[in-house]
């Protein structure tokens, strides 16, 4: 597939993400490694009253092809990548987990207990 197939893609792509933006504000678009691929994925703290550590993360269920990667990175070369700890189950699409520097790991028993009283945000999976 040629370039412009993928900068099309990459447009579309991050188009649709500024559409979820505006319902969801405090999310970030990201780029999270895990196991053997790349995923597009965003990112909001769940309460930063009680952590900045703890975050939600939504990723889409497919690794992003290099292509698409390198394309998505043009036209937004700032956009984070964080490292999700092999261990994680990020089979499914949203989950509470802990955020510590570029690092993705599972939270805390306290910060798991806090998630479970934390009824709003109960359709999340915690790591």
């Amino acid at each position: 597939m040629s370039d412009d197939y993928w900068c099309d893609m990459a447009r579309n792509l991050l188009r649709l993400e500024k559409r979820e933006k505006i319902k969801n504000p405090r999310t970030r678009g990201i780029f999270i490694q895990w196991q053997e691929g790349i995923y597009f994925a965003g990112i909001r703290e769940l309460s930063p009253d009680y952590s900045d550590e703890l975050v939600i993360v939504t990723k889409g269920e497919s690794y992003i092809p290099e292509e698409l990667l390198d394309a998505i990175k043009k036209q937004d070369p700032r956009r984070p990548e964080l490292y999700a700890d092999d261990s994680l189950d990020l089979n499914g699409g949203k989950f509470v987990m802990r955020k510590l520097g570029d690092v993705l790991t599972k939270p805390t028993s306290e910060q798991a207990s806090f998630v479970q009283n934390f009824s709003s945000e109960n359709d999340a999976t915690v790591q």
